[in-house]
């Protein structure tokens, strides 16, 4: 009776008293996957080496695309991304089914692979069935949500479609269910979360077990789920992402919400520039460092233009960072002109995988240099093991930077060992040095 009462009165506070919850926190556990984990033991095939740089630039193609005004005109989104980064694990429905959906801070809508499936791609876990929770909810064409693309009416109910690059597309209906939030040692219901039910996908690969069913929104959008948790978690959520290790041994971190979201006290903090109809995480970059040489770009190099081109996006869902074009040719000239006075052996021949600054490994050499951004009001610095790529086996290491279309993206593999925490109430994304 009293742990009864105890869940009552806790589910009240979430949701029906959305101001005094505004300081709950919780977290979920982050799982680095698919060649995340060949990054662990610094030892890429070049099979991986090439999926790594061309998942990037789509990526980047992607980002493009949501960032011009003109895609808002589309029915189908294009994502040409699909690699798995990092997941969560989100527990939904009547019977609280686990799923696992990838983390991505540039997509807004939730969605996970449902029945009935037209196709589906594997996965590990059950599809999940609407028809088994009495929870679920098809949302009607009626809903204002379903008035705008990917969004669209058909038959009384509201569909999407997104595209991701190589040609993998998922199509389904935007739906309703309760998502179940850990939260003191139990689980408490979010009633009506949206999300997307997706019941024809084909062409993805996720990660290399099947895990991931989905994606787990994480943008500015209004159907994402930071979003839509604004009034319980304060518009705050934090991640550190795992850096790489010695060993085969894959290592999680935490992605926290509210007040799990703890601020370091060596924090420092850049703004998150508002943008209209976008929902990406734009940051001021003023100038960038090669081993604490500044290179010193004119201002405005990094700046956004109101034809949505241009500007800087921090983003999980890249993973090799990928710099301006107009900003690229001075930092690699930058590290070329770091590297020359050691005579390294140049490896020309690995340059067509995108890597420009390649050279032959030695045993005695460790100087390998950091890189600095120098964002308004705050620099990350970040290190050498994270940003230089390294084959162990063909022995050659490569700065790891890509040519970006109009935008610099500032990838996962360059936020290793960093805690991020974003504040959106204040637009502001605070960020320190940490062991994740």
């Amino acid at each position: 009776m009293a742990r009864a009462l105890f869940f009552l009165l806790l589910t009240l506070l979430f949701l029906a008293h959305p101001t005094a919850a505004k300081n709950v926190g919780f977290s979920l556990k982050l799982i680095p996957m698919d060649i995340i984990s060949s990054f662990v033991s610094k030892n890429l095939s070049k099979t991986d080496q090439m999926k790594l740089v061309e998942s990037s630039k789509a990526r980047a193609d992607y980002l493009e695309v949501v960032s011009n005004p003109s895609a808002n005109k589309i029915n189908f989104l294009v994502n040409r991304f699909n690699s798995g980064l990092y997941a969560v694990k989100v527990v939904l429905g009547e019977r609280k089914e686990t799923r696992m959906l990838q983390m991505d801070t540039s997509t807004g809508l939730v969605w996970t692979q449902c029945a009935p499936c037209v196709r589906c791609f594997n996965q590990s876990d059950p599809i999940f069935n609407g028809n088994q929770s009495s929870t679920y909810r098809k949302i009607p064409s009626n809903n204002s949500a379903c008035h705008t693309p990917p969004y669209r009416r058909a038959n009384g109910q509201c569909l999407y479609g997104l595209k991701y690059g190589r040609n993998a597309i998922t199509q389904g209906v935007l739906s309703q269910e309760t998502f179940w939030i850990p939260y003191k040692n139990t689980l408490v219901p979010k009633q009506n979360m949206v999300f997307g039910c997706s019941n024809d996908n084909i062409n993805f690969n996720f990660d290399r077990l099947g895990k991931v069913s989905g994606i787990l929104g994480m943008s500015r959008a209004p159907e994402s789920f930071v979003k839509q948790l604004d009034n319980v978690i304060g518009g705050r959520f934090s991640y550190c992402l795992v850096g790489i290790s010695n060993t085969k041994r894959i290592t999680t971190s935490l992605l926290s919400f509210g007040s799990d979201a703890y601020l370091p006290s060596n924090a420092i903090s850049t703004p998150i520039v508002p943008v209209s109809n976008n929902q990406n995480y734009y940051l001021n970059l003023n100038d960038i460092s090669v081993a604490g040489n500044r290179i010193g770009f004119p201002p405005g190099t990094f700046s956004l233009k109101r034809d949505g081109t241009g500007g800087c996006i921090i983003d999980t869902g890249t993973m090799v960072t990928l710099i301006a074009p107009s900003a690229y040719g001075r930092v690699i000239e930058a590290f070329q002109k770091y590297f020359q006075p050691f005579n390294l052996r140049k490896v020309r021949s690995k340059t067509s995988q995108g890597f420009e600054v390649c050279f032959e490994m030695k045993r005695t050499f460790t100087q390998y240099p950091p890189m600095t951004f120098h964002f308004q009001g705050a620099d990350l610095v970040v290190k050498p093991q994270f940003l230089h790529f390294f084959d162990m086996v063909a022995n050659y290491s490569c700065v790891a930077l890509l040519k970006g279309n109009t935008k610099t993206i500032l990838g996962s593999m360059h936020q290793q060992d960093v805690r991020f925490v974003y504040d959106l109430k204040n637009n502001a994304l605070n960020f320190a040095p940490e062991n994740c």
